[in-house]
């Protein structure tokens, strides 16, 4: 990609390829597609009360996507250099999604799509990859787009933290919609921060696209990856397969958190246990009925991945306090199903009067003369603790702390 289409990305937070993708493999996709919404496969409907071809947006997510038809898009190798051009990292691929709209639907008001409390949207540093299978005219609904309004978000690092911060953005800043004139075949590069929205289907045609998600792999979603099942991963090439961070079929079974603060400039972490049986980070097994409405959830399906609220929980259970916010480590294979690890920073000190008996902190140079339960924990910490470290991390939210206030709080630190 030449570098003045890589500046125009990042000056209006997008960046039109016409005919990126070929008239083939739209209609492939767009058969297939609709094939699965006749037959009730739709991931999400909204409203749920609709039935395909009622007016309504369906989309098709999350792991229904092992099928040759549909599997190829992710992989395709014009997209997925365009991406790593904007990006600067190569892709990691954190939503694989197709909207349909059929004719009558009302579209979507201008939004954005930073959400703290979604492996979609927590990353700093992540874009949207959208081919359009047929032609997104004025009469089947335009893709609008706010040029600029992604730097309305600036993530900023605060005192030293190992997180970034962003502010709320000011809505009044918002200029003129314009029309990306998308035909079918072109692909849309858009910055996960830009504004967007798509008027009414006023034709008697579907519209249908390809809205996948990319992050650099440099910065995860701060709430954790999206877990992609065995079957999608065997169905893809190799560079198909080294798009995916994370992918099983465990289950997300545990979760657990690095706790840092710093006392007279000292790191210090917060452990549970004791010198005869071990000592282990905050945490455990997540309540299994909780993990799989997310699984089999509709709207549940975005959030499958973010364990935040469910460590709110275990902290409350076994510390007396939960921070505001926690950022995703990575994953770690325990017995026979995965737990996610999480960290985060106490802003404030924490008395030693408010932990519980068997909590206590200890400063970082002590943990190589502690007994640690398990390797996996002191790997988790030392990775939180990596001055060196390039990775850039974003401070992830659980969703009952955002969606009630219509997503207002994501933005507290």
């Amino acid at each position: 990609m030449k570098q003045a289409t890589i500046d125009r990305y990042h000056e209006d937070g997008y960046v039109a390829i016409r005919g990126a993708v070929s008239a083939q493999a739209c209609e492939q996709l767009k058969q297939a597609l609709l094939e699965r919404a006749r037959a009730n496969r739709c991931t999400i409907s909204v409203p749920r009360d609709k039935v395909f071809p009622d007016p309504a947006k369906y989309t098709l997510a999350a792991n229904d996507w092992a099928h040759p038809d549909l599997a190829f898009i992710v992989e395709h190798p014009s997209i997925l250099d365009a991406v790593e051009s904007v990006l600067g990292k190569p892709p990691v691929l954190t939503a694989y999604v197709a909207y349909i709209r059929p004719p009558g639907d009302t579209g979507t008001r201008p939004h954005c799509d930073h959400k703290r409390w979604r492996p979609v949207g927590s990353s700093l540093n992540w874009c949207f990859a959208i081919v359009a299978l047929t032609d997104f005219t004025a009469d089947v609904g335009a893709l609008k787009v706010c040029p600029g309004s992604h730097k309305l978000i600036q993530p900023k690092r605060k005192d030293g933290a190992r997180v970034l911060s962003v502010s709320a953005p000011d809505k009044s800043r918002l200029g003129p919609f314009v029309d990306a004139e998308l035909r079918r075949g072109d692909l849309l590069l858009m910055h996960g921060n830009t504004w967007h929205e798509a008027p009414a289907n006023l034709s008697d045609e579907f519209r249908v696209g390809i809205f996948n998600k990319y992050a650099a792999c440099d910065a995860p979603p701060a709430t954790g990856y999206f877990k992609w099942n065995r079957a999608v991963y065997d169905s893809l090439g190799s560079r198909g397969k080294g798009v995916l961070a994370v992918h099983t079929d465990r289950t997300l079974g545990a979760s657990r958190l690095v706790l840092e603060r710093v006392r007279e400039e000292v790191p210090e972490v917060v452990l549970l246990g004791n010198d005869t049986d071990g000592w282990s980070l905050p945490g455990g097994r997540v309540d299994e009925q909780r993990n799989r409405a997310l699984e089999a959830g509709l709207d549940g399906a975005w959030d499958t991945g973010n364990l935040i609220g469910a460590m709110e929980d275990l902290c409350t259970e076994q510390l007396g306090w939960t921070p505001s916010w926690m950022s995703y480590l990575s994953d770690y294979e325990e017995d026979d199903y995965l737990c996610r690890v999480y960290a985060a920073t106490l802003t404030s000190a924490l008395s030693e009067s408010t932990l519980p008996a068997n909590a206590r902190w200890f400063p970082i140079s002590s943990l190589e003369r502690l007994r640690i339960q398990s390797d996996y924990l002191r790997e988790a910490i030392t990775a939180w603790f990596d001055d060196s470290s390039d990775v850039i991390r974003g401070k992830g939210k659980s969703e009952k702390r955002c969606v009630p206030t219509g997503g207002v709080n994501q933005f507290l630190d």
